[in-house]
């Protein structure tokens, strides 16, 4: 700390035996002529209590500044200290009068801060004692800023909001801050030369704990000139504000930010009619107040009065308790909210949901409509969401028609209408009732109820003579898109602080070898302590809905039309880029995701697009790599070349095999950011359960070879040599019996043909482990003669239960079967050349079982060693890692390694003051 000099008039000492209980700290840079006013004000205050006026001459080259500051202290020696120190900047000025008041002056419980070229009225420094006695859970008292010069008279937010602070300096410098905060070591930032450090000091407040208090009338009186240390601030408002999000990184994190929005300014009043009750929340599953139909009926009529200071969410959601609990059930209801939300915010004036129950127990399935194209529902709705405004117009308009047509078959009103169609979640699920009359009836009776107490017209408008700065409290939800660039915002809320989030995304959930692979890892972590999410790119519904939900915590649909569709003029290596990533709604997306930890992308296009947005954010970004796709003339192409183009987006690159992890680092990408995370299989059988297959394996008498195949239809997985080889073993009367196990996903101009030689061996596709089991249990062979590979789940899953492997040897097949002892691979090639091959080891195997039985007890134990515990642990570890050093924490597995750097705070130039 820079040398100070206290210059004190005779007598001091004994001229004022009382002991301060406040002082004001009065920086001087270069106003030597206007800090005489600021003095006289200062000393001018009427108080009940003793105080000091401490003025630091921050090393001002104006000898004037020295000769009026050094009469000043001679006048008025028993109540002004005069502190000369060099020039250090306004924080360094400030800090230096903080640090004399809290070592000179231990008797001092608050510090006034007022700059040189601004004024008090006389009981300013009464006023905003008496705030913080009459609040003492804040940390400082804000006044409203009444400006001369250029007139303004401002009015600060009546409520302090931590919210609107993260958004704007809500609370001017000219405030009381009570001894606590500098207690614990606040001080403003000597590095932050251009501007704004009062507002990064009043966020280090808010990471205290701290909040503040308004001071109403307080006599705050500023100088507004047009150029001046603010004005130039204004223009580094970019660089200065990415230095204090990088140094306040949890102040500015999603969570912190939801969290805010939650409590300060919820999102949604839902109206429950089940309960006549209304629940003002972001995030429904969270604590959140509930207010009797009567008391949200003031609020709504006080905010539509004056919205600059009263508060009511501008999302009224009008459905039922039980709704909102089937929705959960459903892992749906933070989705649906986000995406009515989405759709009112286009050309929407009425969103609605529907909950159907259809045919698949395991699928769920969201159907939309456009606007101006519903689906037709509407009246038996289970939900519908509307805007505060609008139905404020309804309410104020004279006629009823056009709100009333809701209940027609063909409303007026635009209305955006979505169902979800799912299975069974579980019997609460199923008993749960629907609300009586619909929501849309809901609506209804509330619009009408609120016409009454209105009477026709609207209230009156509050008036205020003091402008507002700041965003409307009405509208605090847009604070929250606009601190974290993104739109709608994701409505969940971590359940405790310690929760991690995960977000797994993919294009699809049909339950090929990526959305297993994803589904188990996601199912691990879990068990590692992480939350995750299912985000579904390109497709409006998921498989297997009973697994998702016992894995997601939620899950979740972009619903864009533009998802995974391909731009031909855009290619890296030859591999096409997505037509969403210059063409799609990316605040969307970026909004969808609000509230992870981490993202994985596992092979989505479109997500490679908002990586490097989400990086930048602070989330933990991971690119989950499978393999190198084959194009139609067998040349390599798909996620890893997207995976090289967008590498700097991603903090860590996983990959499932050896092989692919030496094809990365091939192809350019650092050592430190690969993770080699192996496959296992998605399921493991209970040891008894595999000893009891096994011998049976052993006992089985001679018969037919028991061959399957259990896999998507589609050329990838070699669908057209199956065909070829099914014709070639029955022309060769070779004794083999057939389980083709598997969805139809054929090329058209093949699907005849395949078809027909498929057909009378055709399963339907096996979802659950159990029905796995029993086709492999059945099994003695599982034929993969696919083209192009990773490490096949199904192999894996076949292996442990004692089913011996013939595939074709492609990706990383090599990884997990060993040719000759646990199975046999067979050289890809043109067609007829693997169909010969695999003809030719199928005949061996059926003319000798005791070899079948040995392979088949290889493969059990080949498999003992793949596991998704060790792959969950190393990628779990790496995510943590990641995420802490984000957050300028120690990583976990280097308990030694120092915190990340903060930044460093812009400093292109001093700024006189």
């Amino acid at each position: 700390m820079a040398k100070i000099a206290t210059l004190k008039g005779p007598g001091q000492a004994t001229a004022n035996p009382e002991q301060p209980l406040v002082a004001v700290v009065l920086p001087v840079f270069k106003h030597s002529v206007l800090v005489t006013e600021a003095i006289r004000s200062a000393l001018a205050q009427k108080t009940d209590f003793p105080f000091k006026l401490l003025v630091v001459n921050d090393g001002c080259p104006f000898q004037e500044t020295h000769e009026t500051l050094l009469a000043q202290a001679e006048a008025a020696a028993d109540r002004l200290i005069y502190l000369r120190r060099a020039n250090g900047g306004l924080s360094a000025a400030r800090n230096t009068g903080i640090d004399y008041a809290m070592t000179a002056l231990p008797s001092v419980e608050a510090i006034y801060f007022l700059d040189a070229d601004n004024r008090l009225y006389p009981h300013a420094l009464q006023r905003a004692w008496d705030q913080l006695q009459a609040n003492p859970a804040c940390g400082w008292a804000y006044p409203d800023i009444d400006m001369f010069g250029v007139a303004i008279n401002a009015r600060a937010p009546a409520d302090y909001s931590v919210l609107k602070h993260l958004a704007e300096n809500i609370c001017e410098a000219g405030s009381m801050v009570r001894r606590s905060l500098f207690e614990r070591g606040l001080r403003f930032d000597e590095s932050m030369k251009l501007g704004f450090e009062d507002w990064d000091f009043w966020l280090q407040a808010i990471g205290q704990g701290y909040a503040g208090t308004r001071v109403d009338t307080m006599g705050f009186r500023y100088r507004k000139r047009p150029e001046s240390m603010l004005s130039e601030s204004e223009r580094d408002r970019a660089e200065i504000l990415a230095y204090m999000r990088r140094k306040h990184k949890k102040l500015y994190s999603r969570q912190s930010v939801l969290a805010a929005e939650h409590q300060e300014a919820p999102r949604f009043a839902i109206h429950l009619a089940d309960r006549n009750e209304v629940l003002l929340a972001t995030d429904p599953t969270a604590a959140a107040p509930r207010l009797p139909w009567g008391d949200f009926t003031g609020r709504f009529l006080g905010a539509w009065a004056d919205p600059d200071r009263e508060h009511c969410p501008n999302y009224l959601v009008f459905t039922s308790e039980a709704a909102l609990a089937q929705l959960a059930d459903l892992r749906l209801l933070h989705w649906c909210l986000w995406r009515l939300e989405d759709a009112l915010d286009g050309e929407a004036c009425f969103a609605a949901l529907t909950i159907e129950r259809g045919d698949r127990p395991d699928a769920r399935v969201v159907r939309e409509s456009a606007p101006d194209e519903p689906l037709g529902l509407l009246r038996r709705a289970d939900l519908v969401m509307t805007t505060r405004r609008i139905l404020q117009e309804c309410v104020a308009d004279t006629g009823t028609g056009w709100l009333c047509s809701l209940a027609d078959p063909a409303p007026e009103p635009p209305v955006f209408e979505m169902t979800v169609t799912a299975g069974q979640v579980s019997d609460g699920t199923a008993r749960r009732r629907p609300l009586a009359g619909g929501s849309v009836a809901h609506l209804l009776r509330t619009f009408f109820e609120l016409r009454h107490h209105v009477q026709g017209a609207p209230p009156p408008m509050a008036a205020e003579w003091r402008k507002v700065e700041t965003v409307a409290q009405s509208d605090l939800h847009l604070t929250a898109r606009d601190v974290l660039k993104a739109r709608p915002l994701f409505p969940r809320l971590r359940g405790e602080a310690s929760e991690r989030n995960v977000g797994f995304v993919l294009p699809l959930v049909s339950f090929g070898g990526v959305e297993k692979v994803a589904i188990n890892l996601a199912r691990s972590l879990r068990q590692q302590g992480w939350q995750p999410h299912l985000f579904v790119f390109a497709a409006p519904g998921v498989d297997n809905l009973a697994e998702l939900s016992e894995t997601f915590a939620t899950i979740n649909f972009l619903a864009d039309p533009l998802a995974e569709q391909y731009d031909p003029t855009t290619r890296y290596f030859g591999t096409e880029f997505s037509a969403w990533a210059n063409g799609g709604d990316h605040a969307r997306a970026l909004g969808l995701l609000a509230g992870m930890d981490a993202v994985i992308n596992g092979h989505s296009t479109d997500a490679h697009a908002i990586m490097g947005a989400l990086k930048r954010a602070g989330m933990v970004t991971v690119n989950h790599l499978h393999l190198v796709d084959r194009g139609p003339h067998g040349e390599p192409t798909g996620s890893p070349y997207r995976a090289v183009a967008y590498e700097h987006a991603f903090d860590a690159i996983l990959v499932i095999s050896q092989r692919l992890y030496d094809w990365c680092r091939a192809m350019g990408i650092p050592d430190g950011k690969l993770l080699l995370a192996r496959n296992a299989p998605s399921f493991a059988p209970p040891a008894d359960e595999v000893a009891t297959i096994l011998e049976d394996r052993r006992r089985r008498a001679a018969g037919p070879l028991r061959v399957a195949f259990i896999a998507r239809f589609d050329r990838q997985k070699g669908i057209e040599r199956l065909g070829a080889l099914i014709g070639a073993v029955q022309a060769k009367g070779l004794p083999v019996e057939w389980r083709i196990v598997g969805g139809a996903v054929l090329i058209e101009g093949e699907a005849q043909q395949l078809a027909e030689a498929i057909e009378p061996f055709r399963y339907p596709p096996a979802r659950s482990p159990s029905e796995l089991t029993e086709h492999l249990a059945w099994a003695d062979v599982i034929l993969q003669p696919s083209h192009f590979e990773g490490v096949p789940l199904m192999l894996l899953e076949a292996m442990q239960l004692g089913v011996v492997p013939l595939a074709t040897d492609v990706g990383a097949v090599r990884e997990i079967v060993q040719s000759g002892t646990t199975g046999f691979l067979v050289e890809n090639g043109p067609d007829p050349t693997v169909v010969a091959a695999m003809l030719e080891r199928l005949a061996a195997l059926a003319a000798d079982r005791p070899r079948l039985l040995s392979l088949a007890e290889a493969a059990v134990k080949a498999t003992a060693r793949h596991g998704w515990g060790r792959t969950a642990a190393l990628v779990s570890a790496r995510l943590e890692d990641l995420r802490r050093a984000k957050m300028g924490e120690r990583p976990q597995t280097d308990a030694g390694a120092a915190p990340s750097s903060q930044g460093v705070a812009p400093n292109i130039r001093s700024a006189g003051r």
